[in-house]
């Protein structure tokens, strides 16, 4: 695993941390981990933590590589998955068939005697996911909003909101949380109140803090 991530630092460029505990944008793309699992044993892993970095560098690289296994047929499936996951086709009941015959011949599916896969199978399965991408996307863009074409909705992210707790006075940063949620739960306030007050930007009296405070969005 070691030489694993030499290689796949130099090739890419990319600076693997021992271990890390943040959650942001800012955080390396791929992380290096070793660690005991519950039997005791060692694991090492190599973890890709931002989507973006899998399609504008991982993808693009693995590309070029010659496979030399049968692999390469999961790493067709694992791309098809990203753009079809990407478009919003699976919203689609045709996107979530397709998916499931994906996964269904993924990996040891595909080695075992059970399922019988065949190359006319293979084959099929490739020209269906061809059309349903070639669809185009499920999302349209609407006033700045997204919503899903399918559903007739709009799409919602549930993207976490840093936040800060500025004291009302100096402006000082008390404290800062990953989440309004979390923020609300170590305030003891109403997870709406907290939403509220954060896009008002309202002071407010805050007995945690014993002063008047101010819940501020940390900007991107």
């Amino acid at each position: 695993m070691n030489a694993i991530k030499d290689f796949l630092s130099s090739k890419l460029e990319v600076d693997f941390p021992n271990q890390i505990t943040v959650k942001d944008d800012d955080a390396p793309a791929m992380v290096y981990s070793r660690k005991a699992n519950s039997k005791g044993h060692i694991v090492n892993s190599i973890v890709v933590r931002r989507l973006n970095y899998i399609r504008t560098v991982l993808i693009p690289w693995l590309d070029t590589l010659s496979w030399q296994s049968k692999k390469v047929k999961d790493y067709q499936d694992w791309k098809a998955l990203i753009s079809i996951i990407d478009l919003g086709l699976h919203y689609t009941d045709e996107g979530k068939k397709i998916i499931s015959r994906i996964l269904a011949q993924m990996n040891n599916n595909r080695l075992s005697t059970i399922n019988n896969w065949t190359e006319e199978d293979r084959t099929l399965l490739l020209t269906d996911i061809a059309l349903l991408i070639n669809r185009g996307s499920n999302y349209m863009i609407l006033d700045g909003k997204t919503y899903i074409k399918s559903l007739n909705r709009l799409l919602s992210t549930n993207k976490k909101v840093a936040v800060q707790v500025i004291a009302g006075d100096s402006g000082v940063n008390l404290q800062t949380f990953d989440s309004v949620s979390e923020c609300a739960k170590f305030l003891g306030i109403n997870i709406q109140t907290a939403h509220y007050r954060t896009k008002k930007k309202s002071n407010f009296y805050c007995s945690t803090f014993n002063q008047t405070v101010i819940i501020k969005k940390i900007e991107d």
